[in-house]
């Protein structure tokens, strides 16, 4: 999960890729000034990429369908504390 430290809005993503490799896109991406989500919100006005944080949630699925299993399971959750909180 990528999360803003200054707005606190969160982009949740998954890749193939070492963590590393991957984020370095995401700052390419931003310098570039590509019209992709993660880019297009750290070129904001007041924003930029010292306010990326990652988080890594999860790793080293057995396989997809576990990833999947998983991350269902953490909206379901995620869901029941929104409407805990809204309710």
């Amino acid at each position: 999960m990528i999360e803003c430290s200054y707005c606190h809005k969160r982009y949740i993503g998954e890749t193939g890729l070492p963590v590393n490799v991957r984020l370095n896109g995401h700052r390419a991406d931003t310098a570039k000034k590509l019209p992709k989500v993660v880019a297009q919100h750290f070129n904001e006005a007041g924003h930029n990429l010292d306010d990326l944080t990652l988080h890594i949630l999860q790793s080293s699925f057995r396989s997809a369908r576990d990833r999947k299993c998983s991350a269902v399971a953490r909206l379901i959750v995620l869901v029941g504390i929104v409407h805990v909180l809204t309710g």
